[in-house]
């Protein structure tokens, strides 16, 4: 029986630039908006690797509040039903509002009702980070 070989999927740099180029927008929206909340935030970046894209740096963005902390990050370009995923989590327990880019651009998801709950904008990025530490702060 012969062998069939497979070559990998092609990489697609024009996709990957504008991917990474996106995220680095929406961490930028979310200092800003930390900073203005008096958070402090540092930034730090990690590997991503996705079958069409290839092997990715992407930034990671902890916010450091009086209540807690928190960490805006990136899971990927490549996810079924989305254009993309970042998990905004509490930590330490990483509970994640998933923000899903679809049809109508960036939105928190409820993880429980699978079904957007708020726009990507400062008002609800403030109420979803308070959300969650709340939340996190109530945990026994």
């Amino acid at each position: 029986m012969p062998s069939i070989i497979t070559s990998p999927p092609r990489i697609n740099e024009a996709e990957r630039a504008s991917w990474i180029a996106e995220l680095e927008s929406i961490v930028d929206q979310a200092e800003e908006w930390s900073r203005r909340q008096d958070w402090a935030v540092r930034r730090d970046s990690k590997a991503i690797t996705e079958p069409m894209l290839g092997t990715y740096k992407v930034p990671v963005l902890l916010i450091h509040t009086p209540q807690g902390r928190l960490i805006l990050d990136p899971i990927g370009r490549d996810i079924i039903g989305a254009e993309g995923r970042i998990d905004l989590c509490a930590m330490p327990s990483y509970d994640p509002v998933p923000l899903i880019k679809g049809d109508r651009g960036w939105e928190f998801w409820s993880p429980k009702s699978q079904s957007p709950v708020r726009s990507w904008n400062e008002a609800d990025f403030v109420a979803i980070a308070q959300r969650l530490l709340q939340a996190e702060n109530e945990t026994p």
